[in-house]
């Protein structure tokens, strides 16, 4: 999180269960305590449609945010209870407090339709955030000097994915993300030497995008066999609503394997590039969307990010389940920047328990160690 306002909201949207299109899961400390409604044997009903729901606060260590507590909750149900084909739908809100004042909410909305023939995806948050910045590429991630600045802003993002040929999903969708950088004058200059021209620090971005998908996955929350293959391209330009000019691309490929055991093996790939007049706090973040853990989100960042993890999982006892993971990334202005050098290795293991067996939704605990840090993770749903 480290050096993006906009990564705090990927504190509370995975939780909720959604990753925005660029980002995904952050690292947070602390125990979360998960009251499933079905798992508790208080399985609600509406008139003829069932729902489960998830509440989970998450108390939060960490050093750039301090201590404070992230709450979220989250109603799972199916639209159109006869539909056994499309996974369930949710809806959720959370937010969080912390010491050094940083604080966020967030709304998400995730619907599946007409035997998952739709995906609609609505999403909306407000965050106000004191972080360090370390600056761009490499070579700044890994020196020690950085700038404290307070970012304050809002995001709000739609998507409608249309089922095509067999599982292929394609479709658009649009980001509006006003925000505004405050350091004190002391401060301006810094962060000019750093890395953030001071045009960026009051900006308004509007995107609208291309999203394609094929999801042969076997279950959205913890798949077991088949695989994901997810394609993004953001432009940003004035008649959509931005103050600067840019295009971002994001690519990856996760794959899933049932072992005997039982276990699975987990895959990931991914990429991402961002080409244009790129502001600091959307270029390609290492530790967004988990790629990989062990890095606070924003410490690398850069042009352009490649990243590779393999996990293994295998259910413990009962409920209980354990992974061990690895990866590897590496981030530059070009690939051409790439060198043996500058690899940016994880290693880490976890803990589950799975608070749904209806929906095979676990609660997760993950350890990793990355090249200059030791992250914990805390959340509800796999990292990929």
């Amino acid at each position: 999180m480290k050096g993006s306002g906009l990564a705090v909201l990927l504190i509370l949207l995975p939780v909720l269960g959604i990753a925005p299109v660029w980002g995904g899961a952050a690292p947070d400390s602390g125990e979360t305590v998960v009251q499933f409604g079905e798992e508790q044997g208080k399985r609600a009903e509406k008139g003829d449609r069932q729902f489960d729901y998830v509440i989970a606060p998450i108390p939060v260590v960490n050093p750039l945010l301090g201590t404070g507590l992230t709450l979220a909750g989250a109603l799972l149900y199916r639209v159109n209870p006869n539909d056994n084909v499309s996974p369930p739908s949710l809806t959720g809100v959370g937010g969080f407090y912390a010491s050094t004042g940083s604080r966020a909410a967030a709304f998400a909305q995730k619907l599946y339709l007409k035997e998952d023939r739709y995906r609609i995806l609505l999403g909306a948050g407000y965050f106000n955030l004191f972080y360090d910045f370390y600056g761009i590429g490499f070579g700044a991630g890994k020196d020690e000097y950085k700038v404290s600045i307070d970012q304050e802003g809002a995001l709000f993002n739609g998507e409608i994915l249309v089922r095509t040929f067999g599982r292929l999903y394609a479709g658009l969708f649009y980001r509006y993300f006003p925000t505004r950088t405050r350091p004190d004058g002391v401060l301006r200059d810094a962060l000019v030497e750093i890395g953030i021209p001071e045009a960026q620090l009051d900006l308004d971005i509007g995107s609208l995008g291309v999203h394609l998908q094929h999801d042969l996955r076997d279950n959205t929350f913890n798949p077991a066999e088949g695989h994901l293959f997810d394609l993004t391209a953001a432009f940003q330009e004035p008649s959509f609503g931005s103050d600067l000019t840019y295009q971002k691309y994001e690519a990856s490929y996760n794959h899933y394997l049932a072992l005997s055991g039982p276990s699975v093996l987990a895959m990931r790939a991914s990429g991402c590039y961002a080409a244009g007049d790129v502001p600091f706090f959307d270029l390609c973040l290492l530790g967004a969307k988990s790629d990989i853990r062990g890095y606070t989100v924003g410490r690398y960042q850069d042009r352009t990010l490649l990243a590779g993890q393999v996990e293994y999982r295998r259910g413990l006892y009962k409920k209980f389940g354990g992974v061990v993971f690895g990866g590897i990334a590496q981030v530059g202005k070009t690939l051409h920047d790439f060198n043996s050098s500058s690899w940016l290795p994880a290693a880490g293991a976890g803990l589950r328990y799975m608070v749904s067996e209806v929906h095979k939704l676990n609660f997760r605990v993950d350890l990793a160690r990355g090249r200059d840090e030791t992250a914990l993770y805390v959340s509800v749903g796999e990292a990929f």
